[in-house]
């Protein structure tokens, strides 16, 4: 599956911005 580098980046920005929710959440 081929995905646009805008959208891979736009990606990974949700990515790394959920990720501390996540753990802030849990913790």
């Amino acid at each position: 599956m081929y995905f646009s580098p805008m959208a891979e980046t736009f990606l990974l920005f949700i990515t790394v911005s959920a990720y501390p929710l996540c753990k802030g959440s849990n913790l």
